[in-house]
């Protein structure tokens, strides 16, 4: 999980937490990087995840949450 408290929203700190987290990730040259969130778009994860390029790709994880894939750097 990824969270960032309501007073520190706007600084850049989910963002970077994120990016840093995908290198790492990349590091290992996966074959694909995904999450699950919440698909309500009321929820604040619902647009960061797009904003970045996180893609909806048509799945359910185990918790019931939407799968978002995010495209490799070659797409």
């Amino acid at each position: 999980m990824l969270a960032v408290l309501p007073q520190f929203e706007g600084r850049g700190i989910g963002k970077t937490l994120l990016s840093l987290a995908v290198d790492w990730l990349r590091s290992f040259k996966p074959a694909r990087i995904w999450l699950g969130a919440s698909s309500d778009p009321r929820t604040r994860s619902h647009g960061f995840y797009r904003a970045l390029g996180w893609r909806p790709v048509g799945e359910k994880d185990t918790h019931g949450d939407e799968v978002l894939e995010l495209p490799s750097p070659d797409d």
